[in-house]
């Protein structure tokens, strides 16, 4: 006769053998389903307020979402405070594509032999969303000065990363660099 604890389970996961300590307990991607198909639930019985709409960006842009003009500080500021509160994806990527030639520039100054280029802007690319992520508009810095900074960080972590794999590694011996 099947357990309480069985009937409350899924069917498939019913069936499962046992497994080690802890495997019972739902995975917290599981736990995250299950939470936003409860919101979902409470905002079409109307219990809960579907989330506000942001008006639309007042910068101009292509079709690929590049800005056709240069952004302001004013412009930097509105999209900074936008993704930092609402995540706004739209914001990110206009502050990202605006700022994508610092990317390429910082590339091309760190290159060297035995590196792809393309590798160094991928890098430069990830360090250019970390500073949309954590840009303070209220210092009276430029998004351009400022993402620079995580750019080459970025670049030179990766680039000190390949310097560590290039060394030869011996199973129980030290290895000493001359210097």
């Amino acid at each position: 006769m099947p357990s309480a604890r069985n009937l409350e389970m899924h069917p498939l996961q019913a069936k499962r053998r046992p497994g080690p300590r802890g495997a019972e307990e739902p995975l917290e991607a599981e736990l995250d389903l299950e939470r936003a198909s409860k919101v979902l639930e409470l905002i079409d019985a109307g219990k809960l307020e579907r989330g506000r709409t942001l008006p639309k960006l007042n910068i101009p842009c292509d079709a690929t979402g590049r800005p056709k003009r240069r952004l302001t500080p004013e412009d930097e500021e509105e999209l900074a405070f936008r993704i930092q509160t609402f995540g706004d994806v739209d914001a990110r990527n206009v502050l990202v594509l605006a700022n994508l030639g610092l990317v390429h520039l910082m590339s091309n100054q760190m290159r060297r032999n035995g590196v792809r280029y393309d590798d160094l802007v991928q890098e430069g690319t990830l360090g250019l969303l970390r500073a949309t992520e954590t840009f303070d508009p209220t210092r009276g810095v430029r998004f351009s000065t400022y993402c620079v900074y995580w750019i080459r960080a970025k670049i030179q972590r990766f680039l000190q990363r390949l310097d560590r794999d290039d060394m030869p590694s011996i199973a129980g011996a030290d290895m000493q660099e001359n210097a």
